[in-house]
């Protein structure tokens, strides 16, 4: 990497980028028979604590898991594995492995007290720090590893096959979430046709479930126009300006698209994980030469599905 470390935002951006860019295919709509593998949803989390990771953490570990192709929701730190018994694989002991860093860069904020000595205030400013983990999936196969795989089993969630039918947990949310806004209409056409939202209008619009080749497409694409209905005037007032403003556009449909994945994971339901982020592949270009709008985007959307699940504190 070619930031200073003391540039810890733009390491955590980098970081990310890089595995993103490792991350192949082609993004799919969900409307096409393209697509037969639906990836398991992750609670990522740590794992000796046991706790899910929290604010943009979850989406580091959830892009350098698809990076690699990893199957388990586990990190640790190499002090963590060490006093487990875990031993960390040849191929990733070297800084890189294939051109890229191997371990995932999660972030912490230290409070850092002091009296103003004018004032004598306390003062209190919080300091961004990281630390790098690795998924389970990184260490040697043996008695240890095992230990922790059956310990962090029941973390993760079964499979959802391609079945169409409603996701209640889902239809659940956006129906509240619609119910609560007085403006708010969502359409669900009769036609094939791309899902869409109208910041004029405050209308969602979207093809009806049989479009689509599964259940959880089409809720992908409910749950990104929602995501964007968040941003209207009437609510979290974002910038709506479309293609007038290809940057702002770009940092929305992040926005949308982080969204997914966060409510998903909030509600405990399965997303196609490497689907979402190949769109968000598509917007990289956008965010070169401000990466740090990748951590903002995260940000917005996390307060943005707040918004929709009614946690507008």
């Amino acid at each position: 990497m070619n930031k200073k470390k003391s540039d810890v935002a733009g390491w955590i951006v980098e970081n990310m980028l890089e595995n993103i860019e490792t991350i192949t295919g082609k993004w799919n709509n969900g409307q096409t028979n393209k697509q037969d593998i639906v990836n398991i949803s992750l609670c990522y989390r740590n794992g000796i604590s046991n706790n899910a990771y929290t604010g943009f953490n979850p989406f580091q570990c959830w892009v350098h898991s698809t990076a690699y192709g990893f199957t388990n929701n586990v990190y640790y730190t190499l002090l963590q594995a060490k006093k487990l018994g875990l031993i960390l694989k040849e191929e990733f002991k070297s800084d890189k492995v294939n051109n890229k860093y191997h371990y995932t860069m999660l972030t912490f904020y230290k409070k850092l007290n002091f009296k103003d000595k004018k004032t004598d205030e306390k003062i209190t400013i919080p300091l961004l720090r990281y630390f790098t983990v690795y998924n389970i999936d990184q260490y040697v196969d043996n008695d240890a590893k095992k230990k922790q795989i059956e310990k962090h089993a029941e973390n993760k969630k079964p499979v959802i096959v391609n079945e169409i039918g409603k996701i209640e947990a889902i239809e659940k949310v956006i129906s509240n979430y619609i119910i609560n806004q007085p403006t708010l209409d969502l359409r669900i056409t009769k036609k094939p046709g791309y899902p869409s939202y109208s910041p004029t209008n405050d209308i969602i619009s979207i093809p009806d479930i049989k479009f689509f080749k599964t259940n959880i497409a089409y809720y992908e694409s409910l749950i990104h126009e929602s995501v964007h209905s968040t941003g209207n005037v009437k609510r979290l007032k974002r910038p709506m300006h479309g293609m007038n403003n290809k940057s702002e556009y770009a940092i929305e449909e992040l926005i949308a698209e982080f969204g997914v994945a966060y409510l998903s994971e909030k509600i405990n339901v399965e997303y196609d994980a490497k689907n979402i982020l190949l769109y968000i592949k598509g917007w990289l270009s956008a965010l070169k030469s401000n990466p740090n709008q990748l951590i903002k985007a995260a940000a917005k959307s996390s307060k943005a599905v707040n918004y929709i699940m009614g946690d507008i504190t």
